[in-house]
């Protein structure tokens, strides 16, 4: 994972509570601001691996709480313009980018939201990367 942001950092490290790799490769200094590029790797698939094995015995409570984690962690929310028939809308948009093999493993985790009225749908985002 990577992030500039410390916050990201620190619910990354709960989510993956063992072995943490960190590799700062980008110090950015600036005249109102510093930087830091932070990569972080993990050997242990920890509490994710073991949510994405029991999807199916998640409270909606539980799943919700699990996805907010997975954003903050790996993703970002953002609102895009969405023009229908020459008319423009706010959308809200939730964005997490991962691997097609990872993607894999949470579609049965994707389906689940979709019964709770949560729409999705994978966007490739080329060289094996799905968002």
């Amino acid at each position: 994972m990577g992030t500039a942001q410390i916050w990201q950092v620190i619910v990354w490290s709960l989510l993956y509570p063992s072995e943490l790799y960190v590799l700062v490769d980008v110090i950015n200094v600036n005249e109102g601001s510093v930087t830091i590029a932070w990569r972080l790797r993990t050997s242990n698939e920890a509490l994710k691996g073991k949510m994405l094995n029991n999807v199916d015995k998640l409270s909606e409570e539980g799943l919700l709480a699990f996805m907010l984690g997975a954003v903050l962690g790996d993703g970002y929310a953002d609102v895009e313009k969405l023009k229908i028939n020459g008319r423009v809308y706010d959308e809200a948009v939730v964005k997490i980018t991962m691997s097609d093999e990872e993607f894999k493993k949470w579609e049965p985790l994707l389906e689940r939201l979709k019964g709770m009225g949560l729409n999705w749908r994978p966007d490739p985002a080329g060289d094996g990367v799905v968002t």
